[in-house]
């Protein structure tokens, strides 16, 4: 989860991302497929909002 909002976090180059997309698959020999769900700006997020980030995130743990 991230603090700031998407916007903020893709000026920087949204780090965390990168990193995971890029850096994991490398690590597990080339063959690693990578989901990465963010929730941008969870600190103004609703409960509504933080609920459905942990459904999108179960239903893509139960893809894997």
């Amino acid at each position: 989860t991230y603090g700031q909002p998407r916007f903020s976090a893709l000026l920087m180059g949204d780090p965390s991302r990168w990193t995971v997309t890029r850096f994991l698959p490398w690590f597990a020999g080339g063959n690693a497929k990578t989901r990465y769900c963010a929730l941008y700006g969870v600190d103004g997020s609703s409960r509504d909002e933080r609920g459905a980030y942990i459904a999108r995130v179960e239903r893509t743990m139960r893809r894997l």
